[in-house]
């Protein structure tokens, strides 16, 4: 009975693998595998423009995930610059999507889908899925988007043409990479900040040791559009009873900036970079303290019962071992217990291997009674514990359980006093920041902000890290107090001081800070504090709830973490409270500050017998069938109700099996006819089947089926009305029928738009079409009578050739637009210094005019100064624009002209092809260039006849004039 429910279960599970996807998928899935297993080989250097000839030798989604596997795996410091190259080649590409509606959310979430699928590697099901939903998100349909943004956990942000940083959305002001605390590199940091809509994000380091890093930050930021801070942070005082600051030096756009004014204040802060380097010396201690005190107390308690098989004992831990560990930055504690978990977790492994085939052998003794059931429990009990263990395991509780805390080993920090460096650190310009205030209790945080007010000028009142372990009263009470020395009266102040017993404060110095402070407050802030650790901390970033688009917003609040009320108000007065004025014209669900990050539910370790699929439900199925099964489905079901109604209507099986088709007919020739044509107009020898989006037009059959019932219904109705007014006007019949039929039809389109999530604009051009089908489709009647088409496939006709022009020139002007967009990003490129860039660029020019949908209508409007015809409804320029765009198109021109027509050009861009490709690269480009490289010439130098011709007429004209 078992064996017959294993075979059908691995049925079934055979028939859900072979009915979904398409072969083009599994493809794609195998070349980045091979990517991923390979990392060594893969080629991420962005050596042509995303629209240009980089799409004849490589596939988009494979580019992007080559980009992704170097920024995910070259970890050195001394790799920042490959990561740097990396980063710009994968936003590039992530940015020249399909589409022109959403680019930036498009490429958030194809960027979030390629991660998720780096990430799979091993489940196989979830890679195609994910593969297909990038494939479905490259068209950048508004509704697609939005739904994965949520799927993803991801806020919408405003398509404005803007880059993130000028936005003012997510922000994070305390935020670990790789050179401190965190786990990820700068890029990997600052890419997670892109996908979840940040604006701008504060980096901490330790000290500036390491330039390379400090760079990547901040060309990373500039990459990404993201505004990037750096913050240093330092600690003051003795051992155990330490404050923790960061100082802010300013905002620097560029590293060199950066070090200048290092390198200006060296006077001042030659002292401050000393105490750091001092400080990691300090920590360097404390860790291999606890390294001894964990290799000579620890180890000997793990190792029980394993004293005598050597491969399954825990090895010491070694500080060779943690510097192997940490590729670039100081070693901490978080290193080290991360350091004990992948040693132990290794050979907790192995215990369970051991154990597992003991256990397994111990069964089969008990069958044959060789062994008692005792025996069999003892050891059935030692075998699922140390599974557990090895499964549950994770660095946070192994820190928590073997790596002292603070308390028990800490360190004297090089700075004892704050009044030793915050003098100098302001001198400088700059802020002073006081993070996670409450480690050090309520009376100290607050005695050290009144007796350090000339200095602190932020200080920071939520940290998700400390707050996860916290009461919530004590960061509202610690809030209030901020709120006091800020906002309220000297009573109020002395009333929370002696509420605290704060008494030894001089009251001369609480007189002051309370003066200070009420003339420049001390502005509260809010940072993650993300490592990307701990999964039950959530992650980077903080969103103000009115900045979320409405669609998404009681959405987004229901799922993700608020900070407390009164924390929000302070935070987004910066330091006082919103005018009640303002606050009162907030709506409820606009008066929070969100986190952008979520909890997760750390995985457990795999042993490698668990269950390989999770279950598929029937409806996640259905969405990954495979499309021809799907379309075959579509058009079966969609033609069932057609072919019904028709055959009701003539009682005869072969006029409506033929009326069924020919509805079917029109809807199916109407969507290839405005790919093709939208593609490459009437040249009908460059019609190509690639051009067609099938998907598109099985999804019209499906549904146009339906609409043949609802739209016979209509026209019997108005047939059962008329004759019941004795009418006898056949011009009048006409007129009223087929607006009923066209309006019914209209409002069955919009109705199903609405169900697929369509656009408005969407929804609204396909009602508008089929009611502006009524009137050709009256003035045609007599002819269709005489046909004996019947009504409803007069209006369709007519529907779906207004639909055809509508459609096609919609889709016709993506494709100009996107093309215009990409030659003006290239064309600048061809007077570039750079060599690489400029023979790129005139390879780029090259391939977009010969094998680019539109490419060479659209060079040739941009040389010869044309306006498109979609552009013919937006405002007139002015005679100044005019002018400029004329200079343009003149200087683009020349440079084109000059540039091909220079003795030896061809060879030029061979040797280029050959010295930077190889192999079936360099075959398919060396043979564009050897195809079509004189054929360009002669078609600029006919550009160049027809600007001659139209100087020489405009001449003429200032002649007559004149």
């Amino acid at each position: 009975m078992i064996d017959s429910k294993s075979r059908l279960a691995n049925f079934i599970d055979y028939f859900i693998d072979v009915t979904s996807f398409d072969g083009a998928l599994r493809n794609a899935l195998e070349a980045l595998n091979k990517k991923i297993e390979q990392p060594e080989k893969v080629s991420f250097y962005l050596r042509s423009h995303p629209g240009g000839y980089l799409r004849e030798i490589y596939k988009r989604r494979i580019s992007i995930a080559e980009s992704y596997i170097k920024i995910a795996q070259a970890l050195e410091s001394s790799a920042y610059e490959e990561r740097l190259d990396a980063l710009e080649t994968l936003v590039q590409l992530s940015l020249h999507a399909k589409n022109i509606a959403m680019p930036l959310n498009t490429a958030r979430v194809q960027i979030a889908l390629m991660k998720e699928a780096i990430k799979r590697k091993g489940n196989r099901r979830r890679q195609l899925e994910i593969l297909s939903d990038f494939s479905i998100a490259s068209f950048g349909q508004g509704p697609v988007i939005r739904k994965m943004l949520r799927e993803l956990n991801l806020v919408e942000v405003p398509e404005e043409g803007k880059p993130l940083k000028d936005l003012d959305l997510g922000w994070d002001n305390h935020v670990h990479d790789s050179m401190s605390e965190g786990r990820k590199t700068p890029c990997q940091v600052l890419l997670d900040a892109f996908v979840k809509g940040i604006s701008s994000v504060t980096l901490v380091y330790y000290d500036i040791t390491e330039p390379q890093i400090i760079k990547e930050s901040l060309v990373a930021g500039k990459v990404l559009g993201i505004e990037v801070r750096i913050g240093i942070e330092f600690s003051v005082g003795k051992s155990k009873q330490r404050r923790h600051y960061k100082y802010l030096p300013g905002m620097f756009s560029t590293p060199d900036e950066f070090f200048k004014f290092f390198k200006d204040n060296s006077n001042l802060l030659d002292v401050f970079i000393d105490g750091l380097k001092k400080n990691a010396e300090n920590r360097k201690v404390v860790i291999d303290t606890i390294m001894k005190h964990f290799n000579d107390t620890h180890i000997v308690r793990l190792n029980q019962g394993y004293e005598d098989i050597a491969h399954l004992c825990l090895k010491p831990v070694t500080l060779s071992d943690l510097k192997k560990h940490v590729s670039s930055g100081q070693y901490s504690r978080i290193h080290l217990g991360e350091l004990i978990y992948s040693k132990l977790l290794e050979t907790s492994y192995k215990r369970v291997l051991y154990l597992r085939t003991q256990y397994q052998v111990a069964k089969n003794k008990k069958k044959i009674g060789l062994i008692s059931q005792w025996e069999l429990d003892q050891l059935t009990a030692q075998y699922e514990t140390v599974r557990r263990y090895y499964e549950d395991m994770s660095p946070e509780r192994l820190n928590e359980k073997f790596l002292e805390d603070r308390a028990q080993v800490d360190y004297d920090s090089a700075f004892l006093e704050e009044d030793n460096i915050f003098p100098q650190l302001i001198a400088c310009g700059g802020e002073i920041k006081f993070i996670h205030p409450l480690q050090v209790g309520m009376k100290n945080a607050v005695t050290t902000i009144i007796k350090n007010h000339k200095f602190i000028t932020r200080v920071e009142t939520f940290n998700n890290t400390d707050s996860a372990r916290r009461n919530p009263n004590e960061l509202i009470l610690f809030n209030r107090f901020i709120e006091i020395i800020n906002n309220k009266s000297i009573n109020e102040l002395h009333r929370f001081l002696g509420d605290w017993k704060i008494q030894d404060i001089p009251e001369g110095q609480v007189l002051a800070a309370f003066n200070y402070y009420h003339e420049k407050p001390v502005i509260p802030k809010c940072g993650s504090d993300a490592t990307g650790r701990d999964p039950k901390i959530p992650g980077m970033g903080f969103i103000k709830s009115k900045s979320i688009p409405r669609t998404a917003r009681k959405w987004f609040v229901a799922t993700h973490a608020i900070i407390p009320a009164p924390l929000s108000s302070l935070i987004l007065g910066e330091g006082k409270p919103l005018p009640e004025a303002q606050w009162q014209k907030l709506s409820d669900d606009e008066r929070h500050i969100i986190l952008m990050g979520n909890k997760r539910q750390r995985r457990k370790n795999p042993i490698g017998d668990e269950s390989e699929e999770e279950p598929i439900s029937f409806m996640r199925y259905i969405k990954y069938l495979n499309p021809w099964i799907k379309n075959f489905f579509r058009v079966a079901v969609g033609i069932i109700p057609a072919y019904y109604t028709f055959y009701m209507q003539f009682s005869s099986k072969t006029t409506g099996m033929a009326f069924a088709l020919l509805w079917f007919t029109i809807t199916f020739l109407r969507n290839i006819v405005v790919d093709l044509v939208a593609a490459h107009g009437l040249d009908v020898k460059e019609w190509s089947w690639n051009d067609v989006n099938f998907e598109n037009a099985f999804q019209s059959l499906f549904w146009t089926g339906w609409s043949v019932p609802i739209l016979n219904e209509v026209k019997l109705g108005f047939d059962s009305v008329w004759l019941m007014t004795g009418a006898v006007s056949i011009l009048l019949k006409d007129v009223i029928k087929f607006f009923f039929i066209c309006v019914a039809n209209g409002a069955y389109i919009y109705s199903h738009n609405t169900l697929r999530n369509f656009d408005n604009k969407v929804k609204k051009a396909n009602f508008f079409r089929s009611v502006l089908a009524w009137p050709f489709a009256t003035l045609t009647a007599p002819l269709g009578d005489l046909l004996n088409i019947p009504s409803i496939v007069q209006a369709k006709i007519w529907s779906d050739t207004i639909a055809a022009f509508i459609e096609g020139t919609g889709k016709f002007t993506q494709r100009i637009v996107i093309r215009k967009r990409d030659l003006s990003e290239i064309l600048p490129s061809l007077a570039s210094e750079d060599r690489f860039h400029r023979m790129a660029a005139a390879l780029d020019v090259l391939y977009i005019w010969a094998r680019q949908q539109r490419g060479q209508t659209c060079l040739e409007q941009i040389l010869l100064n044309r306006t498109a015809f979609y552009r013919i409804f937006k405002r007139r320029e002015s005679s100044i624009e005019k002018a400029q765009r004329h200079e343009y198109a003149v200087n683009t021109f020349n440079s084109l002209f000059n540039f091909f027509h220079d003795e030896g050009c061809s060879i030029a861009l061979c040797n280029f092809v050959i010295e930077y490709y190889s192999g079936k690269e360099a075959e398919t480009l060396t043979n564009l260039i050897g195809s079509h490289f004189e054929h360009f010439k002669e078609w600029l130098y006919s550009i160049k006849l027809t600007i001659e011709r139209q100087e020489k007429a405009l001449s003429d004209d200032r002649g007559i004039e004149d």
